[in-house]
């Protein structure tokens, strides 16, 4: 997994806990539901497994929770995060969360962001 994905898929993990906790649903319970192991589920939860569309939508539906509000939910904390990632050995750089071609394009938006003025 990407940087990128890493912080999509543990938002998403974190978020799908949540609505497990609130409609008081164990892992197994949802496991069943799903035929899938409680295993699988913990580790969706915690982001450590990415979740195929199909599935996400099934554990969606057990919820009760529409799929394009939730996936925008996550895009929206996933980009109001103010982060600083830098991607050794690649042309693409993150840089508060917003993707720069190059060395010389991320060393101004670098300066921008360190001196907003």
């Amino acid at each position: 997994m990407n940087d990128f994905d890493k912080i999509f898929y543990t938002i998403v993990g974190r978020k799908l806990r949540e609505l497990r906790n609130k409609k008081n649903f164990t892992l197994t319970e949802v496991a069943e539901r799903l035929e899938v192991t409680s295993k699988t589920i913990q580790r969706y939860e915690t982001g450590e497994r990415k979740i195929d569309i199909p599935v996400l939508s099934k554990l969606l539906e057990i919820y009760h929770v529409g799929y394009y509000g939730f996936i925008e939910e996550v895009q929206r904390e996933q980009y109001s995060k103010n982060t600083l990632m830098v991607k050794e050995n690649s042309d693409t750089y993150t840089v508060s969360d917003h993707y720069y071609i190059n060395d010389e394009t991320l060393k101004v938006a670098e300066e921008v962001y360190n001196s907003p003025e």
